[in-house]
């Protein structure tokens, strides 16, 4: 066996190179391919191979060869042995174990198969088949499942033998162990690589021990096709651009309206390798954008939870600055475009663009929502003046993986672009949700397989037109499917296996080949796999720890990760460029490479074992934290490799500091994953008390953030796990702030008497404890209650208590981050107008007297809704002012995503112009608040708009929407409790029933709902609503012919108001009377 070739046990001299066998070469101990027969690879340690394991063994072979001496039984089951190796050895795999009775084996490790499930299947047909016509007595059963594997090497120089472990080769053992004797059993794994060339019959889902989900299997029956299988080579070909015609059109037609100032936008979907890139990069350079300015930014995979760091990017690449650049340089490059920003923040703003901090105290002091809208309408504005000086092309590749502020940032940018030079290009994935679509000015499209013709047309360009190639060429249509990569691959493999032989556009089929020998790759991932593989040691070293960095790396650190000097460092570089794995991305200010597909790059760190990348990972970690700086993205790289290398101290302080930066910048999805990773490093280390400390703040942080999401189930891992904490050190401070969150958490699912115990609990302890913030969070849990529940004399009585115990207005506890004082302060003033004590909402005004309602904030937000309760409440004349509070108030929360508030400031806003005849804008406002409350699910406080939203719809006169929807808000309320919302909701509804042109009524029933809403109304003192439920019932009455009761009860109506100063609604019992009159 010098050669290294597999040969049959059985066998004298070697079928490859005439050798001569002797026993040791024989040993199944050793595998079919040396340890370094592939490009002299050093597997000592072990590998990781996407690969298929089989287990195969006989079935009932103790009862077989019971009564039998131990020769006897030699004689039977050795030969069944021998075959079964044979098998493995014939399809190139490997044995892994020999027993008595059966065999383990492993196809596609060490050496990597790109049809490894295939060559299984067809070692296990033909084991079957030798052993019947050996023994038609002796049945086996075999077990077969593929994934990903770890081999080891088990030995010395002298001898050695591999082993493999991994879920994957569990599941092959439980594969062969619940087959029927004479069978061959499949996992839904294996199946799927060889689906076309195999018949199966389905067993049905199992449960398997060891996996907790049920298992899909398959009996195998046969291979449909036989072929002569190889192994592919990596050699560089270049695809031609063909069959992009219709695409480049457009992008020509668009980029021509652009130059004639229509702003425009297309976003292009497209699996990987279907080309996205390479139609962008044909279409940058041509002649149609030597005029443009061309910026380019996009999602990187391995920072995809960075807030804005595709933004940034587009902005270091206009200013050509680096985050590590001189800051006085930056600063020269920044003044240029102070003038267009026009702000006293200029400078600071252009710097947050570029990811960079300056310092400044007015700048730091600044509330952080409101630099996020300073520096995202200086971005658009920068972008706009450029495309007043050419025309502006901004691409931004891979938005599958950009954050979520990104996406924020061009929202406003596009809807800013309509009337300017500017095109937007966007490229992503089908996973990624494009929310534009149905914006006028944006283009979708689906970048499609390419057409037969046009594969036809680039295999003839690559390849030649030889007849040799005519099977062949049908072969790779069939597999390619369109996918440009694919072919690309597919012709690289056979090039670089010598299949075809010749030169470019000349090739032919090597004479020792034929088309119907060749078996073409399964996935385009074993390809890769195989192709990494071939490379020299140092060369598939290079792209492994480049993998490491991400899929752009720059010379200066590989540099300092690799172990060789810069002239083999470069020539290394410049050998992977040539066999097309990577390219030169930019030489200024800083050379930087890029890995040509994401695939190379995710294949190539897949290959790595797990303790190699923690070693590099942590190698880059160092190497980043030297002179790092507050900029979010450069924290989010150093927290990201040191979790993925598992520095776990460094991981929980590098995750936790990045996720409150990303909280402060509303990047609330990438706070959440970075505190994610932050809890899973903290798992691993000793619970010291700074450690359960920073435990304690990011719990409750993640209540906020899913709060705010409206995920509210998702709270309890953490309550849970702060009510430990609580218990553990029996820290009644602590447990007192948790159950506060308890009862935030029970108001959200609508449980609002558990809520209610809680908050009572919480307070309780919280006052034996006299710590101010868990009593201010006591105080504001019942506040909440109170308010849901309708309980107002109890919620105005609590509320003031805890306005005097906080220290300012803008206080808030640690564990929080809304001010209780200003929030309770307009929950408080919301109690009194249900109360009718509107004397009292007058004095709140003077608590907010300092707070400048014109800077964007929740502070403003809470005083613009305290300001408007009065002229909603009571119909006041100054309709003029209240619209224009309510409407900047709607404003500020969709602005920074307090969408919970917008259905109430949308709907008083919308009766309130109904109110004054304004039927538009009133039923735009109606419209706005209904949807988005629908849209968040009537969420925690949104559920106090259940009344004004159903008024409006009253208002407009929509009586069947109105009816329909007022009943899904009285069941909304009668499930959550919230016995003020109905008392209110019944008065509508019957308002609706009596108003409705329906001839046939049911008066009962609306009698029914009228004596609830006021009794309702009475038991909570809601004296607003009991004036409007007598005003109602007067309806009622007067036209079911009762009209001393219909007097009666407008005259309890019209004193409430008068009681009041509700001068709109003693106008409209006014109007009522009259009509009545002339009824009568």
């Amino acid at each position: 066996m010098k050669c290294g070739n597999a040969c049959v046990l059985e066998a004298q001299f070697c079928d490859h190179c005439g050798n001569k066998l002797s026993i040791e070469t024989k040993r199944v101990s050793l595998p079919s391919q040396g340890v370094l027969s592939l490009g002299q690879q050093d597997f000592t340690g072990g590998i990781k191979k996407h690969a298929t394991v089989l287990f195969a063994d006989v079935k009932g072979s103790t009862a077989l060869i019971e009564r039998l001496d131990p020769e006897e039984a030699g004689n039977v089951l050795v030969p069944v042995i021998k075959e079964m190796l044979n098998a493995v050895y014939h399809y190139n795999g490997t044995i892994i174990h020999t027993a008595g009775d059966g065999i383990v084996a492993i196809f596609g490790a060490p050496q990597a198969l790109e049809d490894h499930a295939l060559r299984a299947c067809l070692s296990a047909l033909n084991m079957q088949n030798k052993i019947k016509l050996i023994n038609k007595d002796i049945q086996i059963r075999v077990g077969i499942n593929s994934g990903e594997t770890f081999l080891e090497t088990v030995g010395d120089d002298q001898h050695f033998e591999y082993d493999i472990v991994g879920p994957v080769v569990s599941l092959a053992a439980r594969m062969e162990q619940t087959a029927k004797p004479g069978t061959i059993q499949l996992t839904a794994n294996t199946l799927h690589l060889v689906e076309n060339h195999v018949q199966v019959i389905s067993l049905g889902a199992i449960q398997v021990k060891g996996f907790s989900d049920l298992i899909d299997t398959f009996e195998l029956l046969a291979v449909q096709e036989k072929k002569s299988l190889y192994a592919i080579k990596k050699q560089p070909v270049f695809i031609p651009f063909i069959g992009r015609d219709k695409e480049m059109g457009l992008l020509s037609s668009l980029l021509t309206q652009v130059k004639l100032g229509k702003g425009r936008a297309i976003g292009i979907r497209a699996e990987s390798g279907e080309g996205k890139s390479r139609l962008i990069y044909e279409f940058i350079h041509t002649h149609l954008t030597e005029s443009c300015c061309v910026l380019i930014g996009g999602g990187i995979s391995y920072a995809k939870t960075a807030p804005l760091l595709a933004v940034f990017n587009v902005f270091r690449n206009l200013l050509d600055v680096s985050s590590d650049e001189d800051r006085d340089k930056i600063q020269d490059k920044v003044t240029p475009y102070l003038s267009i920003v026009d702000s006293s923040y200029a400078k600071n703003i252009i710097f947050s663009l570029l990811g960079l901090e300056l310092d400044g105290i007015a700048w730091s002091q600044l509330d952080s929502q409101y630099k996020r809208k300073l520096i995202f309408a200086a971005g658009v504005k920068i972008l706009l003046s450029l495309a007043t000086q050419q025309p502006l092309i901004l691409l931004i590749e891979d938005m599958q993986w950009i954050d979520q502020e990104t996406e924020a940032f061009f929202d406003l940018f596009l809807a800013n672009i309509k009337d300017s030079a500017i095109f937007f290009i966007g490229t992503y994935r089908p996973e990624y949700q494009d929310h534009w679509i149905g914006q006028t000015i944006y283009t979708a499209i689906a970048l499609n397989p390419l057409s037969k013709e046009s594969e036809i047309a680039i295999l003839d360009a690559l390849l030649g037109d030889d007849t040799s190639l005519v099977d062949i060429k049908k072969k790779l249509l069939s597999k390619c499917a369109g996918n440009p990569f694919f072919i690309e691959e597919m012709i690289k493999s056979l090039i670089s296996e010598k299949i075809l032989t010749g030169a470019p556009r000349q090739y032919c089929l090597s004479e020792s080949q034929s088309a119907s020998d060749i078996h073409l790759p399964e996935s385009i991932f074993s390809i890769l796999q195989m192709a990494i593989e071939r490379l020299t040691n140092q060369e598939r070293d290079l792209l492994q720890v480049a993998s490491i960095i991400g899929m752009y790396f720059p010379y200066a650190l590989v540099i300092q990760l690799m172990e060789i000097d810069d002239k083999e460092l470069r020539c290394l570089l410049n050998v992977l460029i040539k066999k097309d794995y990577i390219y030169e991305r930019r030489i200024y200010p800083e050379t930087e490479f890029a890995f040509k597909h994401a695939l190379i790059q995710e294949v190539a760190y897949s290959g790595l074992l797990k303790s190699r990348r923690h070693v590099l990972h942590l190698k880059i970690m160092h190497i980043l934290e030297e002179g790092l700086t507050e900029e979010v993205d450069k924290i989010q790289l150093v927290a990201n490799h040191a979790y993925l290398g598992e520095d776990w101290s460094k991981a929980f302080t590098y995750c936790k500091r990045a996720a409150e930066k990303s909280f402060l910048m509303l990047a609330l999805k990438s706070a959440l994953q970075l505190y994610e990773w932050a809890l899973v490093s903290a798992s691993h280390l000793d619970r010291s008390k700074p450690i359960i400390a920073d435990l304690i703040f990011i719990h409750f942080e993640m209540c906020q953030i899913v709060l705010r999401f409206g995920q509210f189930e998702k709270q309890i891992p953490h309550l849970e796990a702060l009510m430990e904490i609580a218990n553990e050190a029996d820290d009644k401070i602590l447990a007192s702030e948790v159950k506060s969150w308890y009862c935030f958490h029970y108001l959200g699912i609508g449980n609002t008497k558990e809520a209610l115990s809680y908050a009572k609990s919480s307070y309780a302890i919280a006052v034996g404890t006299n710590n101010l913030d868990a009593v201010l969070s006591g105080q504001c849990a019942l506040v909440h209650s109170y308010l849901f529940l309708g309980q107002y004399k109890k919620l105005v009585e609590i509320g003031e208590e805890l306005i005097n115990t906080t220290p300012t207005l803008s206080y808030y506890p640690n564990i929080h981050r809304i001010p209780f004082g200003y929030l309770t302060a307009f929950y408080v003033s919301l109690g009194y107008a249900h109360l009718g004590n509107f004397n009292a909402i007058e004095k709140k005004k003077a608590l907010f007297a300092s707070v400048d309602i014109n800077q964007p904030n929740i502070f403003s937000v809470l005083v613009l809704g305290l300001l408007t309760i009065i002229p909603f409440f009571k119909g006041d004349e100054h309709a003029g002012d209240a619209i224009n509070l309510l409407a900047k108030a709607a404003t500020y929360c969709l602005e920074f995503d307090i969408t919970i508030f917008v259905p109430i400031f949308s709907s008083w806003l919308g009766c309130i112009y109904l109110r004054n005849k304004d039927h538009i804008e009133g039923k735009k406002c109606i419209d706005l608040a209904i949807d988005i409350a629908k849209k968040i699910q009537f969420n925690f406080t949104s559920k106090l708009a259940l009344g004004s939203l159903c008024e409006g719809l009253l208002l407009l006169g929509e009586h069947e929407r109105a009816r329909e929807f007022t009943d899904e808000a009285i069941a909304i309320a009668d499930q959550a409790g919230l016995q003020g919302q109905k008392a209110w909701l019944l008065t509508i509804s019957a308002e609706i029933d009596l108003q409705s042109p329906q001839p046939q009524k049911d008066w009962r029933g609306i009698r029914n709902k009228l004596d609830d809403s006021l009794r309702l109304a009475k038991q909570l003192d809601m004296l607003p609503h009991i004036g409007h439920g007598c005003l109602a019932y007067a309806r009622l009455c007067h036209v079911v012919g009762e009209q001393r009761e219909s007097k009666k009860l407008l005259k309890t109506a019209v004193d409430i108001y008068r009681r009041l100063d509700m001068a709109y609604w003693v106008k409209q019992s006014e109007l009522l009377s009259q009509v009545f009159v002339r009824r009568s």
